[in-house]
């Protein structure tokens, strides 16, 4: 049974109402009032901010002090303050114009410089938001969910060190950052304390699949670096970088071929400009890539379902509603209602995922992923399945997209 515009109207107009862009949202709250960035958060009222994680280690925070060419700003280009910084007019977690040190007080240019401008020229109606997460010297321990690195008294977490790990450090940053937009990408540079060491592959594969999953992001793009070749490390790392790819959905590996070095182990200047323009090339290719096979296939029976629903009510609607994804999270709404693809999600390049529930009338509704189907619907609809956060195939009352264009 193909859901009714009637029934449709009201749902969507209400997931409309509950994605009201961070445009529309006051300079000091979010989403349910939670903080995005204070009255220095130089946001200036976008609503298409394009988020990236910075995670790494000293050559993600980057070690070369800046020229004066390396300090002019993009006021498309933000940056989620790394700590309290009297020198730069920076508070923690507060968003500002970037520029370097985007990593701590007093550090130098790192690959998110120039990531950041390649961005924000390959997207010139959109506003880039950088979230930087490297400590300089941790090894892949740091990064990782539930586990606490057998070094970590010798490095410090921002703002206070209170944090056991920085893999919650990170999650707490990534949803801040979540407030004001979508993360589309997570650019990594680390391993110099890892070097060689086989098991930092399945390490490295862990610690993505553990934040796309807290963070809902789907197969969002992973760009990782390689090591600088000359010196300590990069011959003896660089093959298991090689590895990442194949352990990683929608991976790309940027090269270090040709750049220079300041000593053993950090790149120069001229090697860090480099180095970000081509983490912004690989991250852009990810980002832009068509889909292929039968994945395109049901990319445009997904599609043609939302222009199904579209012509029903108009696209704006549509486009405005987006999609809430509360994830294992289910309201009560006792209607019939249709049932979207996580191929859908794919569709609009700009597609926001916000944990925000909407409501038909005085009834709750959100939205619940089984991996294969995300299903407008109830409780009730999926009994005690949905409480364990397994749903079957098809849901009683709801259709996947593919099935509205059969």
């Amino acid at each position: 049974m193909r859901a009714s515009a009637s029934t449709l109207a009201p749902l969507l107009l209400s997931l409309a109402a509950c994605m009201t862009p961070p445009a529309a949202r006051s300079a000091k709250g979010g989403a349910n009032g939670a903080p995005t960035g204070g009255e220095g958060s130089g946001l200036g009222g976008k609503s298409d901010l394009m988020i990236f994680l910075l995670i790494g280690q000293s050559n993600m925070a980057g070690a070369p002090p800046p020229a004066a060419a390396d300090l002019v700003e993009d006021p498309r280009v933000k940056v989620l303050a790394y700590q309290d910084c009297a020198n730069l007019g920076r508070r923690y977690d507060q968003w500002y114009p970037a520029r370097p040190p985007l990593h701590g007080c007093n550090g130098g240019v790192g690959p998110g410089d120039y990531l950041g401008k390649a961005l924000a020229d390959a997207y010139p109606d959109a506003t880039i938001g950088l979230v930087p997460l490297a400590i300089p010297g941790v090894d892949i321990d740091f990064f990782s969910k539930g586990v606490i690195s057998t070094r970590r008294h010798e490095f410090m977490i921002p703002p206070d060190d209170h944090w056991a790990g920085a893999y919650d450090w990170v999650l707490e940053r990534a949803r801040l950052a979540q407030q004001a937009g979508t993360i589309r990408g997570i650019a990594f540079h680390q391993g110099e304390s890892d070097t060689g060491r086989p098991e930092w592959v399945g390490k490295v594969a862990a610690m993505v699949d553990a934040l796309r999953t807290d963070l809902a992001l789907g197969e969002v793009p992973f760009v990782v670096g390689e090591l600088l070749y000359s010196g300590c490390c990069g011959a003896a790392h660089n093959p298991l970088i090689a590895l990442l790819p194949q352990a990683i959905s929608n991976t790309r590996v940027v090269s270090a071929q040709g750049l220079s070095g300041q000593d053993e182990a950090h790149f120069d200047l001229a090697g860090q400009r480099e180095l970000g323009k081509r983490y912004g090339a690989a991250m852009i290719e990810l980002l832009q890539a068509p889909a292929s096979g039968q994945h395109a296939r049901r990319l445009g029976s997904a599609a043609r379902a939302l222009d199904e629903i579209g012509d029903a009510l108009h696209h704006d609607v549509v486009d405005r509603a987006r999609v809430v994804f509360a994830q294992h999270e289910v309201g009560g709404v006792d209607e019939p209602g249709v049932a979207v693809t996580p191929e859908v999600l794919h569709i609009l390049p700009d597609l926001a995922l916000y944990r925000c529930p909407a409501t038909v009338g005085r009834r709750n509704v959100s939205l619940v992923d089984d991996g294969t189907d995300i299903v407008f619907g109830s409780a009730a609809d999926h009994g005690d399945a949905v409480g364990a956060g397994q749903l079957p195939p098809r849901a009683a009352h709801g259709k996947r997209a593919d099935d509205l264009v059969r």
